[in-house]
């Protein structure tokens, strides 16, 4: 087993179930300790009473997308923790979710071994 994301903690958001856990079983699967959430108010409660060093977050969801989402959490806290959006539409760019405070964009379907080397890097960073 990869243990290349072993010590840390990710919320995986997203309102389609399946690809939630899908999401969360690949990142286990490299040591992360994965919460997830359905929506962006869900997201927000777990961001308020647990220690999260990673967002992977969907961009379209029916209980609060995720750049409302995004905008919420720099209001709390201006930097962390880094989020990247996920999306399998094309509503969002890159330069958009760079002005709002992402990291990046991921178009679903993606590599789940890119998305590690990602959340290696941005939360090794102080």
């Amino acid at each position: 087993m990869n243990r290349k994301l072993a010590g840390r903690r990710i919320l995986v958001v997203d309102d389609v179930d399946e690809l939630r856990e899908a999401l969360a079983g690949s990142l286990q699967m490299f040591g992360a300790d994965v919460l997830t959430a359905s929506g962006a108010q869900e997201a927000l409660d777990i961001l308020e009473s647990s220690r999260i060093d990673f967002v992977l977050s969907d961009v379209r969801m029916p209980r609060g997308d995720g750049v409302s989402l995004l905008r919420a959490m720099r209001a709390r806290h201006s930097s962390r923790p880094p989020l990247i959006f996920m999306s399998g539409f094309a509503d969002l760019s890159l330069q958009e979710a760079l002005e709002t405070g992402a990291i990046g964009l991921l178009n679903k379907p993606f590599d789940i071994k890119a998305l590690v080397q990602v959340i290696c890097e941005a939360t090794s960073r102080g």
